[in-house]
């Protein structure tokens, strides 16, 4: 089973997203919104239907390998209960469903130091019953860590980085349904 983002999703995600950003200096929104759409779908040679919402923040794209959304919040099926995430702000979060596989990608701002908010991450999944596959092979310095290990909890998968930012933290969440 193919658990990779369906290349024609990613693609059009990037495209989506890039124009979207373009839409808030739009004053006719909906009309930039509304061609940025028609403009991604053909493209895509009719093979996606795109739906950006510019006040909301939040692009979908749908084509026959899956769906794909993304905006600055969890998504709606994101199984929160399950999977507890650093304390902070949600900058871009990412659900897509494809080919029978499914997944999220979340990527959260935090006032924590780079170290503290991997163990924070780190704690978290194991608190939450998460066990940990592999040896930590990760590359780390005071600025960015990588835990390669997988986090897993049927039925779930979880991997995560950590970067120092300006005032803290940014934590990097890739989140596989086995």
């Amino acid at each position: 089973m193919n658990r990779r983002t369906p290349p024609l999703a990613l693609a059009l995600a990037s495209l989506a997203l890039l124009g979207n950003l373009g839409l808030t200096a739009c004053s006719s929104e909906g009309i930039a919104e509304k061609a940025t759409e028609r403009a991604l779908e053909k493209a895509a040679e009719g093979g996606a239907d795109v739906d950006i919402d510019s006040e909301a923040g939040e692009v979908t794209i749908k084509t026959d390998q899956g769906t794909f959304s993304t905006s600055g919040k969890l998504p709606a099926n994101f199984p929160a209960a399950d999977l507890p995430l650093v304390d902070g702000e949600v900058l871009t979060a990412a659900s897509s469903d494809a080919e029978g596989s499914r997944g999220w990608m979340v990527m959260l701002s935090t006032d924590l130091s780079t170290e503290a908010a991997a163990e924070q991450a780190r704690q978290k999944l194991l608190d939450a019953g998460f066990a940990t596959e592999g040896e930590d092979t990760g590359m780390s310095n005071s600025d960015a860590i990588f835990d390669v290990r997988q986090y897993v909890k049927d039925p779930y998968s979880v991997t995560f980085s950590a970067f120092g930012a300006d005032d803290g933290a940014s934590v990097n969440y890739l989140i596989t349904v086995k």
